[in-house]
This record gives structure tokens, sequence and C-alpha cells, in this order.
């Protein structure tokens, strides 16, 4: 039997043995969960890829120059997939696959000393580092280039000859905009605690850091030259869409870092504890270099105000190098640095399982998944209809239809327009212009997310809200989009993340999103409830263009001054008259059938049976077709008032002036509907008399 004295150094007892084989099992669990999961913003860029490979330039709409993605060489990555009939989105999913193990590889041999194997284990129990481990993002590719320009620069200050460290900073500047960044926080962390200290090595080191910055500033300089020459501005139009700077912009990021710290508590505290041996940094320069490294890293991630994504997207490339520290900094304990290891990887594991995290990736991929039905349903349009989304990927990408990006990712004139909203925890969804949006005149309009919604959500869902003119040319649709498999369980959670039932129900314990397409069923009680996520119908609201807009749209001012004052008794003078030459008398018979619904909704309304009153007012409104009544509008719009339903109140409204355009009384109302703003009409919401 070997002894201990016989075991090859560094070899892992069958105490570790099993430690990485339990992290292993736990990762590839998650992994596979996992697997299928996709992200909105990725489709983002598989549409400029897909422009690209199909002659059309890297372009979100073809004939716009915007640049709405930030991993160019990611990008094109995927259209050199596509290009050769694969799918852009399984490319993406593989190198995803093959940068996570070559970080597995690479983080241990960070450090030098044969305790270093703890570094796969930390990261093997991460669930967040499994969720990017099969995403469509550039995420984790990007963290295997940062690790892997960490160990070149470390292995060239070891040996003092080159690695070819300089082409992955190459590889680097072109994949992401922080790519820079990384290059020389690896290099500069490299030269003050493992090169400076040694005269023999600080000036030849410093002369060939300098060459190499030379080469990659090169590199850099000619993408931004092509950028500029291509796109006219020196840097991607994210960054003019989500950077709006300000305190609240740090307030955001240090929020984010809170959040992270909760969830990853062990490599939160490997940003602080090396700052203990600072005092004795030289004998512990390779870990130290290596937390530099890191804490630069979370810096820039405050100072931009973080990210939105699940699972801390913005810490994922330097979540290997915290792993290595974190091993480092174990092999620093006298004794029982296994029990101590496997304690502390126990206690990030729970504080992990604890947030929301798997959750938020789960909606998530639920709004790229009805993004795509949407996109898919969408293509009922006409083939240049303009589509205006908060989504800006998986919708339009499935649409092929032209988009604008109400966010502003992928619209170069909302990404500088400096009217932004300061509030927490919205990195990146700020932005908004509804004037312009209504200026461009889409054919159709989704609020908030894929599927839509009813209610604004972003600021430029509010400003339309507050639009007069939208609220005069576009009419609220809803469509039904059925499930491929109802009612089939997608996921399970603890607790109710989704929320409680709201009223009665047909099922007591279930209740639906309609816009994620989805129905929850909630059991059990206390520490043993679950939530079981099924599949459902989608509910797509969106505004859709009247079809009556080209007469009257000459009326609508431009969206360059936003202070002018809306013409809406301008507005409706124009709409008066158009609908005087189109008016013609309906059947006095068939008028009176209509009347006579109409009363019986009244009373129904008095009686506080409105369930009722809208059946009779939807049975008057479908036979109105001879009558051409305008009361049964009036009266849909007194209802939708009194339940303030805005966009209804106008469109009904807006229809009674059209079959009766003397009116007066009509005319105030539409007008009043049309000005009263919407959180104050959402608030008050009287019907009219």
């Amino acid at each position: 039997m070997a002894t201990p004295q016989d075991r090859p150094e560094g070899a892992p007892g069958r105490g570790r043995a099993l430690v990485i084989g339990g992290a292993a099992l736990f990762f590839a669990a998650y992994a596979w969960r996992y697997r299928s999961y996709l992200i909105d913003d990725a489709y983002i860029s598989l549409r400029y890829a897909r422009n690209l490979v199909e002659g059309n330039g890297l372009a979100f709409n073809i004939g716009e120059r915007v640049e709405g993605y930030t991993n160019f060489l990611w990008t094109l990555l995927g259209a050199a997939g596509m290009a050769v009939g694969l799918d852009g989105m399984l490319v993406w999913k593989s190198l995803s696959v093959l940068a996570t193990l070559g970080i597995l590889y690479l983080t241990p041999r960070l450090l030098s000393q044969p305790s270093a194997f703890p570094a796969v284990v930390w990261l093997l129990g991460l669930e967040a580092f499994a969720y990017w481990s099969t995403s469509g993002m550039e995420s984790t590719a990007f963290s295997g280039l940062f690790v892997l320009a960490a160990w070149l620069a470390i292995r060239e200050a070891s040996s003092g000859r080159r690695h070819h460290s300089v082409w992955v900073c190459a590889a680097l500047v072109l994949f992401r905009p922080e790519g820079p960044l990384v290059c020389a926080l690896t290099r500069i962390a490299v030269w003050l605690f493992l090169e400076c200290p040694e005269p023999e090595k600080r000036w030849r080191a410093l002369r060939r850091h300098s060459v190499d910055g030379l080469a990659v500033a090169a590199v850099l300089g000619a993408h931004i030259a092509w950028r500029l020459s291509f796109y006219g501005h020196p840097l991607p139009n994210t960054y003019y869409a989500k950077v709006t700077g300000g305190p609240e912009q740090w307030n955001n990021g240090l929020i984010g870092l809170g959040q992270w710290a909760l969830s990853q508590p062990v490599f939160a505290l490997c940003l602080v504890a090396p700052l203990a041996l600072l005092p004795r940094w030289r004998q512990h320069r390779r870990l130290l270099a290596l937390w530099s490294m890191a804490a630069g890293w979370a810096v820039y991630v405050v100072s931009v105000g973080g990210d939105f994504m699940p699972f801390f997207r913005f810490f994922l490339p330097v979540m290997p190098i915290l792993a290595a520290v974190a091993s480092g900094l174990l092999a620093l304990l006298p004794r029982r640095q296994l029990a101590a290891g496997v304690g502390l990887l126990l206690a990030q594991m729970v504080a992990g399982s604890l947030d929301e995290q798997s959750y938020r990736a789960f909606v998530a991929h639920r709004t790229t998944t009805v993004g795509l039905e949407v996109g898919e349903h969408l293509r009922r349009l006409e083939a240049d209809a303009l589509i205006a989304v908060n989504t800006a990927g998986a919708v339009p990408y499935a649409s092929r239809r032209p988009a604008l990006d109400m966010l502003g990712l992928t619209d170069a004139a909302i990404a500088r327009h400096p009217v932004y909203v300061v509030s927490p925890l919205w990195a990146g969804h700020r932005r908004g212009w509804g004037a312009y949006v209504r200026a461009r005149r889409p054919q159709a309009v989704l609020w908030y997310n894929a599927a839509g919604l009813s209610e604004p959500h972003y600021l430029g869902d509010h400003q339309l809200a507050d639009d007069p003119y939208f609220r005069f040319f576009y009419q609220q649709k809803t469509d039904l989009l059925e499930p491929d498999a109802p009612d089939r369980i997608l996921a399970r959670f603890r607790g109710a993340p989704f929320g409680e039932p709201a009223g009665p129900s047909e099922h007591p314990g279930r209740h639906r999103a309609p816009d994620l397409g989805l129905s929850f069923e909630i059991r059990g009680d206390g520490a043993t409830r679950r939530t079981a996520a099924r599949e459902d119908s989608i509910q797509l609201v969106y505004f859709e263009l009247r079809n009556d807009a080209a007469q009257l749209w000459p009326l609508v001012p431009e969206a360059s001054d936003p202070h002018t004052t809306p013409n809406v008794d301008g507005l409706l003078s124009a709409a008066r008259a158009e609908w005087r030459r189109q008016f013609a008398p309906g059947d006095p018979a068939a008028r009176r059938a209509v009347h006579d619904l109409c009363e019986k909704a009244r009373r129904a309304v008095v009686r506080g049976d409105l369930p009722a009153a809208k059946r009779l007012l939807s049975t008057a409104a479908a036979s109105n077709g001879a009558a051409r009544s305008p009361l049964v509008y009036q009266y849909v719009a007194n209802l939708a008032a009194m339940e303030k339903d805005l966009f209804l109140a106008v469109q009904a409204q807006r229809e009674a002036l059209r079959l009766d355009p003397e009116n007066d009384l009509y005319v105030r109302n539409l007008r009043s509907l049309l000005l009263t703003p919407y959180d104050e009409f959402k608030a008050a919401g009287e019907p009219s008399r």
C-alpha cells in the first residue's frame, strides 16, 4: 500500500479526489440544466452576423450603419459558422464550452504551488460559471482570453522570454471594448509585483511591455479607424446608450457589487483579504499580482454601473482569477486546508443557491424564446414594415423586419439623446425618446419585453403613453400565441419567485404570466414551498399604426423639437373634415336594435354588473355595421374610462367621433383623452359624461 511519502508530489489524496468529483457532478448538473438557455442580447449580434453573411454588411438594419454589438471578433466567428451552413448560436455555444475547458485547464496554473488544484474546485462549484459555460454570449470566451493573457504574462515574467501574450492581447481588443483594459491590468500587475522588484528584469521587461503595447495599440487603432470609417464613431453605439455617467452610475455599480458579494462571499472576501499580505508582499508576489488584476477589474465594473444580466456577467472574467487567489490564500493556512476549503466552498454554494439568479436566468431565457415566437408571428407584416421594441434581439432576428430599438442599443439617435432615467439597477435600460420613435412611424410598437405590455415600463414607453399623437394614430392589439406543448413543466423553483396568485383563479394555487407564456403552480408552505413553471399561451400586446393614418400624418410634428406644443385642436379639425367626407347615415331599424343593447348595458353598469355590460356592448359593436351608431362606442369609451383603460377609451371615442363628426361632446371627450397625462388618467380616470 502506498504511503503518503510514496505518493507523487501534488497528487490529490482520496479526500481531494472526492471533493473534485463532487464539484464536477455539481457543475455537470447545472451545465446540463442551462445548456439550452438563451439570452436576448446574443441575437443582436447574431442578426449582425446573418446580415454580413447575406451580403448586407455588419448592420442591424439593412442600409443603416450603427454598431449595436460589443463583440466584433465573436460576431465574425458566428458569421464564419453561418457562412459554412452551421447554426450561429450552436457555434457560439460550442465555443463557450471549449473556452470553459480552457479556463479549467489554465486557472490552477496561475499559481505555482502544488496546492493550486482547489482553484478548479472553486470554479466547478460555481453555478454562475456553469450557466455561462453554455451561453451564446461572448462572456466565457472573453474570460478565457483574460485568464490566458494573465497566465502568459506570468510565464513571460518568470522566464524573461516571450510566450505570445501579445497576440492574446490583440484578440482581446477585438473581442470587447474592455480588451485594452485587460491587457493593461495583466501587464501592470505582473510588472509591479513580479518584474519591477528584480533590477535585472525591471527595465528589460518594461521595454518588452512597451513594444507589445505599441503592437496592441496599432491593432486597436486600426480597428478604431475602421469603426470611424464605417460607423462614424470611435466607440460602439452601446457605450453611448448604456454609460450615462454621474453618481447614480457608481451607485448602481456598488449595488451590483453588493449583490455579487452576497451570492459569492468567498470570492468577495478574496478582493479584500490579500490587503493583509501587502506588508509582506515580497513573499506573495504572484498571488498579489493576480489579486490586483481582479481588484482593478472590479473597480471598472462598479464605475460603469454594473450589468443587468443574470449570474453577474461582468464579474465572470475575474471569477477564475479569484478562484486562483482563493486557492493561494487557502495554502497559507497552517493545517486542515482541505477541511477549510470544503467548508468555504459549501458556504459559497449555499449562498449562491439562496439568491435569485437561477430565477432571473429562466426569465431571461423565456423572454428570448417568447421573442423568437413573437418575431415569427410578426413576419406577417410587410417586408419593409418597421417594428419598435425594447428587447432588440430575438424579436427582430426572427421577424426579419426593420427594427427600432427604443432603448438605443442599435439606434444612434436614442443612444445620444441627453434624456435618461435616473434609477437603480437599470443599467442599459435608461435611454428613451418617445417622440422620435413615433416620428419614425413604426407599424407595430411593443412596450416592455418581447411579448409587449399594455402598461408603459421604460422611459420611451412612458413618453409614448403621454404622446397625444401616439394615442391618436395607434391602437392597442392583442394576439394569443398557442404553445407547442401546453402545460409542460419547464422549471421548478423554491418558494414563489413569480409572486402570488392575484384574484380568483380556475385552479387554486395557479396563476399566469402571459407575457412569458407561463403558468405557475404553487404547492406547500413555508420552507417546503415550491413553484412549477408550466408552458402556456403567449399574450402578445402591441400598438399598431391605424390604416387611416396616412391622410392625417402630415399634421404630426417632427421629433427634433421636444418643446413643441401638440396641436391637438388642429389635428381634430382635420380629422373631422376628413370624416365628414366619409359620412354615411346608418339604417334606422338596425340603429334602434343597437341602442336597445346600449340601454341594457347602461342598466348593467348601474347594477354594477360590468361583465354583463361588456358582453352587451360587444354584441352591439359586432352588429353595428349597418347601424353606424356612435352611441355604442361612446358607451365603450365610458366603460373603458371607468376601468382606466386609456387606449381603449381613446380608440372607442375616436370611432364615435368618426361616425358623428359634428358632435362637439365627442370632440371635447376625445381632446381630454388625448391630452390628459397618462399617470393622471390612471389615478383619476373618471368616465366622460
